[in-house]
């Protein structure tokens, strides 16, 4: 799901929706591809799960976040001001 509050000037939060269990990293990276944070979310049961972000480290301007897990991977857009 979309970050919220987006855009985001402190903290952020990324909803996960996990059909199943499963193994989950978070990558977060900038515009140029470089990757600013990631973070092994480790095993997650079925259900949707919370990851907070602090924004108020990342400089302002876009970046995106991926969630990988077992052969798939999903990336949205968030804004930091």
């Amino acid at each position: 799901s979309q970050n919220y509050p987006n855009p985001a000037s402190g903290v952020t939060k990324i909803a996960i929706e996990s059909i199943e269990a499963a193994s989950y990293t978070l990558n977060i990276t900038d515009l140029s591809g470089r990757v600013i944070d990631s973070r092994d979310l480790g095993r997650l049961d079925a259900g949707r799960h919370i990851e907070t972000i602090d924004a108020s480290t990342y400089a302002p301007g876009v970046y995106f976040y991926t969630v990988f897990s077992a052969g798939h991977q999903s990336t949205k857009k968030f804004i930091v001001e």
